[in-house]
């Protein structure tokens, strides 16, 4: 497998960021420029017919960058009595990581956890490629955001199939190590 000639492990990728040794996505305006994640909203209440898609490009442009894309949305809001009507739709693209370029990164793991009894096992993303392909559920191309509806396999401690999955970041100076 390939991988980046620019992969600097201490970096997560573009739009992504690191809390806690955990890959999370960047709320951020900036964060959803780089994921190229669109939000979209359209109000379909009487007498009103707003609708937006957010310009990041002009936003980082004029230094909104920082700004989180969850406030922009309620500052977007109408303030009438009784609440906005607005309907808010995040774009799937730019949600998630193919599995196939977490495998490229060295010392990437995903922490499965039982969401019952929360008994947690840490995998591989080349593993956890090869429990989607082998259960008939995916490949290489699954979002890590995807993984958990596909999981087949019921948990060791208690038999349920309730997972959640993060994925694990390593930290600068454990790399190489």
């Amino acid at each position: 497998m390939l991988t980046r000639p620019d992969s600097n492990l201490a970096a997560p990728p573009p739009g992504w960021r690191v809390l806690n040794g955990a890959l999370i996505a960047d709320g951020s305006v900036a964060g959803h420029l780089a994921r190229r994640q669109d939000v979209r909203a359209h109000c379909r209440q009487r007498d009103c017919r707003r609708s937006f898609n957010i310009d990041y490009d002009w936003l980082v442009r004029h230094g909104y960058a920082a700004f989180p894309v969850r406030e922009l949305i309620e500052l977007l809001k109408c303030r009438k009595p009784g609440g906005c009507a607005l309907e808010v739709r995040t774009e799937r693209q730019g949600s998630g990581l193919a599995l196939s370029f977490l495998a490229g990164q060295r010392g990437v793991a995903i922490r499965l956890r039982c969401g019952s009894c929360r008994w947690h096992k840490d995998i591989t993303p080349a593993q956890a490629i090869a429990h989607l392909q082998a259960a008939g559920t995916g490949d290489g191309a699954t979002l890590h955001v995807d993984l958990n509806a596909r999981l087949t396999k019921p948990c060791a401690r208690c038999g349920k199939t309730l997972w959640t999955s993060e994925v694990r970041w390593p930290a600068a100076g454990a790399v190489g190590a």
